[in-house]
């Protein structure tokens, strides 16, 4: 059996590590851990659904996030924040990871 050790081109490697990515990251586990608790039941399974919506990294502006974490040094916090900005009135308090979870 021959085993092709392919070497990726360092921008590729590099780009793993962005900041787009990593932010990226943490709301795809609010994501799933949201769309998990909708269907628990634990919150309204269409809330669910528009929360898991709005964690997309390509709906905010980078700087924006960046400067606000560099005010609250808390990431998780912020970003859940910017995605209850984008959501309903009556969603906004139900988030996972960043706040408590309210309903």
């Amino acid at each position: 059996m021959k085993i092709f050790n392919k070497k990726k081109p360092i921008k590729n490697v590099i780009n793993i590590f962005n900041k787009k990515n990593f932010f990226q990251s943490y709301l795809l586990a609010e994501r799933e851990f949201t769309l998990a608790l909708g269907d628990l039941k634990v919150i309204p399974k269409n809330s669910a659904f528009e929360i898991a919506k709005k964690c997309n990294i390509n709906l905010y502006n980078l700087n924006k996030i960046e400067k606000e974490i560099d005010q609250t040094k808390a990431p998780i916090a912020t970003l859940a924040n910017f995605i209850s900005k984008k959501c309903k009135k009556k969603i906004k308090g139900l988030f996972t990871m960043g706040q408590l979870l309210i309903i």
